[in-house]
């Protein structure tokens, strides 16, 4: 029986392009690992420095980016310092703790993500504070550092501060709060608009008594719309002859103040010298004197009612307040009422204590009737014969 003749293999390179394709296998995941890996090196280490240089929002993506390729303890604990440093405590602590949960953590890894979680713990659990003005766009100031504008919001260590608020065209505005753990404190503060000072009209009977101001000369009266500083002065008014006089007055900001003084002289037969008598210039003195006083008082309650209305108009939208705010108009115009014929009172009674004093009588003596009686009447002279 002859032998069956089979295709001749060659045996040899099939073994060697099987062994070869095995490998390609093999090595083939390994290689695209290590890929993966030599790209999670380079994105880590670019995301460090921009860390360094303080880019967080740009660390933060690459460091994200380079998990996604090989996750990783340590890139979850970069990730969580990055969200740190870009003010999200919460998701800082979610990286930070999945660090700690994942199956095997160098203990290095675990003291980094530990402490990131003390950190972002703590932060969360102090005070919040929200923070608007009105109007808006203040500087916001806090113990010294400045951290915006109005509306603000953020994150503050418990305890005492020093709240400021600097907006131009508006008062400086300061205020201590008291902030504790795990508090949100919402405040809306109103500003005020910047000091406009305040005009000052002084006038004198007689005029031209020199004005002093604090001790400064001011010039001679009568001085009208003196622009000056909203405060208190002592004021006072000199004049040849007759005593000087000294007051204080009150200058409300925005406001405009007016006063006349009646000089008194020195030589106390002013106004009697002809036999008249002086009780009614003095009278007359000090009612001009009293109606200035209430005339200044009733302008000042007028001033005071119109600025409690604006702020109400400002500051309320309740229709409750409204009668409230008609109280306060009617106020202010009452008394502006007062005021104003306070005022006018008082510059009559000056007037008339002045004319009093100053006018002159007429000295000539009473002239007698020596013309002769006439032809039908008999003289005095024969009645008495």
């Amino acid at each position: 029986m002859r032998p069956i003749h089979r295709p001749k293999i060659f045996r040899g390179p099939l073994i060697c392009a099987l062994v070869l394709l095995a490998l390609a296998v093999i090595s083939a995941p390994a290689s695209a690992q290590d890929s993966k890996a030599d790209q999670a090196r380079a994105l880590s280490l670019k995301a460090a420095e921009a860390f360094k240089a303080k880019r967080h929002a740009e660390a933060l993506e690459l460091f994200e980016q380079a998990n996604a390729l090989v996750p990783h303890p340590n890139l979850e604990v970069n990730i969580g310092r990055c969200y740190e440093a870009l003010g999200q405590p919460e998701q800082a602590l979610a990286h930070c703790r999945a660090a700690l949960e994942a199956p095997t953590v160098p203990e290095v890894t675990a003291s980094a993500a530990r402490k990131c979680v003390a950190r972002a713990d703590d932060t969360l659990k102090r005070p919040i504070l929200e923070l608007d003005s009105d109007p808006t766009g203040a500087t916001v100031y806090l113990d010294g550092r400045r951290m915006g504008r109005t509306p603000w919001r953020g994150i503050v260590l418990p305890g005492k501060h020093r709240l400021e608020l600097d907006r131009e065209g508006y008062a400086h505005l300061q205020q201590e709060i008291l902030t504790e753990r795990g508090q949100t404190y919402t405040l809306k503060l109103s500003m005020e608009a910047a000091a406009q000072g305040a005009l000052l009209t002084l006038d004198s009977v007689p005029p031209g008594a020199e004005v002093m101001l604090d001790g400064k000369a001011m010039g001679v009266t009568p001085l009208r719309g003196l622009q000056m500083e909203a405060r208190t002065y002592q004021v006072e008014l000199r004049l040849p002859g007759y005593a000087a006089q000294i007051f204080t007055i009150s200058l409300p900001d925005g406001g405009t103040v007016e006063r006349r003084s009646v000089l008194v002289p020195l030589d106390r037969s002013v106004g009697g010298v002809h036999g008249r008598p002086a009780w009614p210039g003095w009278a007359l003195v000090g009612l001009s004197v009293a109606a200035t006083g209430v005339g200044a008082w009733a302008g000042s309650e007028a001033l005071d009612a119109r600025q409690q209305a604006d702020e109400l108009a400002r500051t309320s939208g309740d229709p409750a307040d409204r009668p409230r705010y008609e109280g306060l108009v009617n106020d202010m115009e009452s008394r502006q009422i007062l005021s104003d014929a306070m005022f006018i009172t008082a510059g009559v009674a000056a007037a008339g204590a002045l004319a009093w004093f100053l006018w002159p009588e007429d000295d000539t003596p009473p002239v007698l009737n020596t013309s002769p009686a006439p032809a039908d009447e008999p003289a005095f002279e024969g009645l008495w014969r």
